[in-house]
């Protein structure tokens, strides 16, 4: 509960007019085998160059496991896409195997993303779709699907055991060469980059 209220308090203050970090995400979503709870709308600033360079700034994630069915390991990363799902771009991410608060500065400035095709993506344009994906063990794994995803998705047929997942999802984007506030209540906020559990 008490993170509920953090991640709820820390919302409204970056809605404030002189925030210069913004909210990316703060949802509760279901991690199906479908996958269609897995992207979200793109909130605010379209353009990450001008005014504000959040392109050479850094990500905050934080993700509150509701509910988890085994205790597989997972990676999970957020991946930005435009042209349709054409031009794709992912960050680094989060590997948890059991429900918890788990909470990262992600090692990857969005330039430095990992770029599908090497193609990156254009940072001053919206993008067509913001989504997390969900691998198995880590960031080399097969997506946890069974279709959309060709040879990428899920091998064996046991993936009922370990989805769907709960989750409260929170992204945070700040500008380049600002700190993030870390608010008292985030009093397991790691130090350094990484994730820790609680």
């Amino acid at each position: 509960m008490r993170g509920k209220w953090a991640v709820t308090l820390l919302l409204l203050a970056l809605q404030s007019l002189e925030a210069k970090p913004f909210v990316l995400l703060q949802q509760r979503m279901l991690w199906d085998i479908n996958g269609e709870d897995m992207c979200f709308r793109q909130r605010g600033p379209e353009n990450w160059i001008e005014p504000v360079n959040y392109v050479e700034g850094s990500i905050y994630l934080r993700l509150a496991v509701l509910s988890k069915p085994s205790s597989k390991p997972v990676f999970v990363q957020m991946c930005l896409f435009q042209k349709g799902w054409q031009v794709e771009n992912c960050a680094d991410g989060i590997t948890f195997s059991d429900e918890g608060v788990y909470i990262a500065k992600l090692e990857c400035r969005p330039i430095d993303f990992w770029k599908k095709g090497g193609v990156s993506l254009d940072f001053s344009a919206p993008f067509s779709h913001v989504c997390f994906a969900v691998k198995e063990n880590d960031c080399e794994g097969r997506l946890m699907l069974y279709s959309n995803c060709g040879e990428a998705c899920y091998q064996k047929d046991d993936l009922e055991l370990h989805m769907p997942m709960e989750v409260h999802a929170t992204v945070i984007v700040v500008e380049k060469g600002e700190s993030f506030e870390v608010p008292e209540t985030w009093s397991d906020f790691p130090d350094s980059s990484g994730a820790k559990s609680r």
